[in-house]
């Protein structure tokens, strides 16, 4: 049951990142992204822990079960795993941009500094 409403939210998530292949997300699209897909791993990991709990007191055809269940639960776990990184180079992504922004911004200022004190020195350079 539980597991069922973690599909769901991991499916959800997936969707909701799938957004990254056709270029960069927004910083809202990633954080919306990011709060769908920590309770999903949330729940799937409560999920493989109890399965594992209760697979050492199970019989053989409970152990079967469990073990489908528990197999169907890493699937969706390494499916949450693969949103988590493409959601971090998202992040990384829009982090990057704005760092490049900042730093041309501070290049722009540091040419146009460098501009005024060439100026300032034409004077004083045509008399040498």
């Amino acid at each position: 049951e539980k597991l069922s409403a973690a599909e769901l939210e991991v499916e959800k998530a997936s969707m909701m990142s799938s957004a990254a292949e056709h270029g960069q997300m927004s910083d809202e699209e990633i954080s919306a992204a990011e709060k769908v897909v920590q309770p999903a791993k949330a729940a799937i990991e409560n999920s493989i822990r109890t399965i594992d709990q209760r697979m050492k007191s199970a019989d053989k055809a409970m152990m079967d079960e469990l073990s489908q269940m528990k197999d169907k639960a890493t699937g969706f776990k390494k499916t949450v795993d693969g949103v988590f990184q493409t959601l971090k180079r998202q992040r990384e992504s829009l982090s990057t941009r704005d760092m490049l922004q900042l730093a041309a911004g501070k290049v722009d200022a540091a040419e146009d500094s460098l501009k005024a004190c060439q100026e300032a020195e034409k004077p004083f350079l045509k008399g040498i």
